[in-house]
This record gives structure tokens, sequence and C-alpha cells, in this order.
């Protein structure tokens, strides 16, 4: 009996120690590939930069490795990988370096840390950070619907009123406000005869990414069209406010009252009137 007892504990042992082994060794593999993981993690990140990079000003990079090793970094220009930075030992951890783009686009870049290869290709993407002069100009096939373009010469919130002399009234929302193709919201200077169109909003300070404005009408071609088939789509356009302070300017006209106050400006320029000329003719 004492016999039996005796491999019942031996049995009971072993097989105790087995389970503690692969216990263990699954404690060991869990570790070893959180670890490569982590590794793995930080291996991708060799390279930060903060994502808004300014054309013709100087942009920090950070390079993460340890101190003493050798570091590089190629930009892609023209067919050719040309070297921008270069360091035999770093001196601290992350190692800074700092590039300078001279103008807006998208720049392709490789890194290099120790003596393995290059990484893959980055792209880091540079726009004008400062505002531009203000533009405005327009856009249209058929002279009924137009796609105004305007970029401010601040970042500011401004007021612009758009004038349309022959233009059929549009469908106004609950709030008598004209909603416009793009979904932007205007006020009309009258309900049953629209000619001003105003609009309230935040738009771009950049030439290559202004604010736009689109409109579709269809044209009023009453008895004033009716001797040349045409109608005055679009005439003016004015800034009326800008951050909420009215714009009040005395007019420089010999013709007018030297005392007169004029609100807003327009932005006209030396854009022609948007003209359609198939209305009917007698």
């Amino acid at each position: 009996m004492k016999r039996w007892v005796y491999i019942a504990v031996l049995a009971l042992i072993a097989a105790g120690g087995i389970f503690w082994s692969c216990q263990k060794d699954e404690l060991i593999g869990s570790d070893e590939l959180t670890l490569k993981k982590a590794k793995a993690t930080i291996s991708e990140k060799t390279v930060e930069w903060e994502p808004e990079v300014c054309a013709g000003s100087e942009h920090e990079f950070k390079m993460y490795t340890e101190i003493g090793t050798n570091v590089q970094a190629q930009q892609y220009v023209n067919g050719d990988w040309i070297q921008v930075f270069q360091m035999n030992k770093t001196t601290e951890s992350p190692q800074l370096f700092y590039l300078t783009f001279d103008s807006a686009g998208k720049y392709p870049l490789r890194f290099k840390v120790g003596s393995g290869g290059y990484s893959d290709p980055d792209t880091v993407v540079v726009t004008n950070c400062d505002c531009d002069d203000a533009g405005f100009s327009y856009t249209t096939e058929d002279n009924l619907d137009i796609t105004f373009s305007y970029n401010h010469d601040e970042e500011a919130e401004v007021t612009i009123e758009f004038t349309f002399p022959q233009v059929q009234n549009q469908p106004l929302n609950a709030d008598g406000k004209y909603v416009a193709p793009d979904e932007k919201i205007y006020s009309v200077n009258n309900p049953k005869n629209q000619t001003n169109f105003t609009w309230t909003g935040v738009v771009s300070c950049k030439a290559d990414e202004p604010t736009t404005f689109e409109f579709g009408f269809a044209a009023d071609c009453g008895p004033d069209t009716a001797k040349d088939g045409k109608a005055n789509i679009w005439t003016d356009a004015k800034i009326l406010a800008v951050n909420g302070e009215a714009i009040i300017s005395v007019p420089d006209d010999p013709l007018t009252d030297e005392n007169e106050e004029v609100i807003g400006y327009s932005i006209k320029g030396s854009l022609n009137n948007i003209v359609y000329s198939g209305c009917p003719t007698k």
C-alpha cells in the first residue's frame, strides 16, 4: 500500500513540474514577444517633427537614437537622393537637426541610423504659413453658375456682399435666408427683389487655398434686356466688415459730398461684369 502511495506522490510532483515548466516557457515567450513589439514600435519612430512645416522657415526634426551614433538624412530631388544632414556621432538624445524648405510642396525624406540601411521614404508637407496679399477672382462657363474665390490679407472673419442686378429671385429658407449650392447662407436685401447677397464668416488668407463662393442663377430677362438680349448677372463684391468692425471710408470722388461716408470697399478690381447674353429680344 505504501508503495502505491509513494508512486502516486511522485506522479503528482512530476505533473506539477511539467505544468510549471510549461507556464514558465509561456511567460518567457510572452515577455519576449512584448519586448520585440516594443522595439519595433520604437524603431518605427526614428524621426519626428511637428506636422505644420512653413515654407522659408527653419523646422526642427528629432532623431531618436543613442548618443554617439552616426545619423544621416537625405531628400529626394530631381531623381536623386541628396544629403541634407549628417553627423558622425550624435551628441544628444533625441538628436535635433533643422531643415528649411524654400517653397510649399511635398518633400520626400529618408533617414539612416547607425550602420543599417535607409528607412522607407517619408513625406514632409510644406505650406505657406504667412498670409498673401488679398486676391479675388471668379470662374464661370455659362455666366449663370459662378464660383468666386477670395483670400483676405490676414486671417479674419469678413462680411462680404455680392451684387447681382438681373437675376431671378431665389427660394429662401424659413429664416428668409438664401442657401447657396455650397451651403453658405446669405442674407438678401429684399426677398421680392434680390440683388445683394451678404455672407459673414472666416476666410482664408492663402492665395493657393482661397475661400470659394458658389452661386447658381437664372437670368431676369425683363423689359430692359429686350433690346440686346443681355442681362447683368454680377457687377460687384464688397467687404463690409472685418472681425465685426464695419469698414467706413470717405469716397475719393470730386462729384461726391466730401463728408459722405461709404460702408465697405470693392474687391472687384479690374474684373469684368458677368453678363448673360441669352435673353430673348423683340
